[in-house]
């Protein structure tokens, strides 16, 4: 029985062109042979591509047949017209992208110096070849920052590669006289080496545009010293450095000078200031009046760091600050009394009496100076308990009928100053009855106020000069008016009012705090410590400074308007 014959599978269009295609390429391959070895070939070039074909299908034993159109394999075969691709459809049309960038011929930085023509003649361009300037300024002074050919434009003529063929004495060598051009060695910041080779006599020497502080460019510590010591921030500073293109040092570089040699130069002169201090007020036997407050680094109540500065409010000079971070104590809320403890311990050390200390009414503080300095007397400043009665006094007046509070609010805290300066005895009672005369007096009534201050100081009043209303008793205002002033807080610490010395000066040193540390920037420990010491020795050289003068020789003074007393004054006219 014989076996029945399988059908021939017909190949795909697809398979039978690639074969036509490989045996195109390996009879070109044979063709190329034969002609080196001078072997004419047999085919006429029209007849190769039948001729393959037809070899190919006789190999596979498969008439040659025209492709059917509905097939996958044959439609891709098929020819088209031609198309864009999705590539060529998008792109733009003129030049692409980098030209279109770099259309504009600009000349480079180095050379827009030169953009007006001089009668000098034009340098020839070389490769990193500069002439050698004269080396003695710079290298005979070593510990010279800014010497005479440190800061010329030189430096940046070497930089930019561009030599002079002039036959001058710095060019030639000092040996044989010969010309010779120097080479740019390194660039170290703003310091550039250059070396000078003598083809002649093979002499060499390195000149340097400053000097060196060890191993360190002179003019890079410069920079550092500058950007720290003026209280600038080295980020903002050296990108603006950079947009320049100013030659310079880098952060890291920066930083590296700051650990090593600029924060320990701060710490040794505020120690040895310190000392100077310590040793002039033990050697003049008298008690001081101190003034402390803290400052947080952050604003809110989630502190890193917190700085607490005492003063001497007699000479108004910065004799101690305190850094505490907040793991150090329980909360960030801790800090300012601990910052304290350890500036009273301090002063201790050195032996110096605290004789009164002024600070604001933080509780922490009031309750460890009662337990701890009982032979000193603790006052508090006046501004401090002024600020927080303004607050309370601004939120009444924002109530319902309370409108006629706000004309009151700036008289009320005036009258609390009134009270300390007008008692620089100290005595508790009397500045306790003179403040609770304000509760009578907005009422008009200006009698009976106390046995030790029965009737108001000021003379008779004029009703037609008056512009503020008097607040009618039983009102809504007036009563709760009456609750913040009498409230037990207050009449415990209007006694406690420092007569004398206040912390103004404390807070002014706090402003200069905020140009060296900034609370929007976030520094080391090291950092903000060696900033806020910076911060005291800039205060304290400046603190017995002569007013500002006119050109005239009048006194300089600077007038600002309160938005409150603005808003008042419009609404009377």
């Amino acid at each position: 029985m014989s076996t029945p014959k399988l059908p021939v599978k017909r190949p795909r269009s697809a398979f039978v062109k690639r074969d036509i295609q490989r045996m195109m390429r390996e009879y070109e391959e044979a063709e190329q042979l034969e002609l080196l070895v001078n072997t004419p070939s047999t085919l006429e070039p029209m007849d190769l591509e039948d001729t393959v074909s037809d070899q190919v299908c006789m190999e596979i034993n498969v008439t040659p047949e025209e492709p059917k159109t509905k097939s996958v394999a044959s439609q891709k075969s098929l020819s088209r017209p031609p198309q864009r691709s999705h590539y060529t459809q998008t792109k733009l049309k003129g030049k692409d992208k980098e030209c279109q960038v770099s259309g504009p011929k600009t000349r480079e930085i180095g050379v827009m110096c030169d953009i007006i023509p001089s009668p000098q003649r034009q340098l020839p361009r070389t490769t990193c070849t500069v002439p050698l300037p004269d080396p003695s300024p710079a290298t005979s002074d070593p510990g010279s920052i800014f010497s005479e050919n440190s800061g010329s434009d030189k430096d940046y003529e070497m930089e930019s590669d561009y030599s002079t063929d002039s036959e001058g004495e710095d060019d030639r060598c000092p040996l044989c006289a010969q010309i010779t051009y120097g080479q740019v060695e390194n660039i170290r910041g703003s310091c550039i080496s250059v070396q000078q080779d003598c083809a002649f006599c093979q002499y060499k020497r390195v000149w340097t545009s400053q000097g060196m502080v060890g191993s360190v460019p002179s003019g890079n510590l410069a920079i550092s010293c500058a950007l720290l010591y003026s209280g600038s921030l080295p980020t903002k500073a050296l990108r603006f450095l950079d947009f320049l293109g100013m030659p310079s040092v880098s952060y890291s570089t920066f930083m590296s000078h700051q650990k090593f040699y600029l924060q320990p130069v701060i710490l040794d002169i505020w120690t040895h200031q310190q000392e100077i201090y310590f040793e002039e007020t033990r050697a003049s036997g008298k008690s001081v009046c101190i003034g402390g407050d803290g400052r947080a680094d952050t604003p809110g109540h989630s502190a890193k760091y917190g700085s607490y500065t005492v003063m001497d409010l007699d000479c108004g000079k910065v004799i101690d600050v305190q850094l505490v971070q907040s793991n150090e104590v329980k909360s960030s809320c801790h800090m300012e009394k601990e910052g304290l403890v350890r500036a009273i311990h301090k002063l201790h050390q050195e032996h110096v009496v605290v004789d009164t200390i002024v600070t604001d009414r933080h509780v922490q503080i009031k309750k460890w100076v009662r337990e701890t300095m009982v032979n000193t007397r603790h006052c508090f400043d006046v501004w401090h308990v002024a600020k927080g009665l303004k607050k309370k006094l601004v939120a009444l007046a924002k109530e319902k009928e309370c409108d006629d509070l706000h004309r009151w609010i700036k008289s009320i805290t005036n009258h609390l100053y009134w009270v300390a300066s007008s008692t620089p005895d100290g005595n508790g009672d009397l500045m306790l009855q003179k403040w609770s005369s304000i509760g009578n007096h907005i009422q008009n009534l200006h009698d009976g106020h106390g046995s030790l201050f029965p009737v108001c100081t000021h003379g008779p009043i004029d009703p037609s000069r008056r512009t503020k209303k008097w607040l009618k008793p039983g009102t809504k205002v007036c009563e709760k008016l009456g609750m913040i002033l009498t409230s037990q807080y207050l009449k415990r610490d209007i006694p406690m009012l420092s007569t004398g010395q206040q912390t103004s000066n404390l807070e002014s040193y706090h402003s200069v705090i905020n140009h060296f540390a900034p609370k929007m920037i976030g520094f080391s420990y090291h950092g903000m410590q060696s900033r806020l010491l910076l911060a005291a020795l800039h205060f304290n050289e400046n603190v017995a400074r002569a007013q500002a003068s006119l050109p005239n020789g009048d006194k300089g003074y600077s007038i600002t308007f309160p938005k409150l007393k603005m808003m008042i004054s419009l609404l009377d006219k």
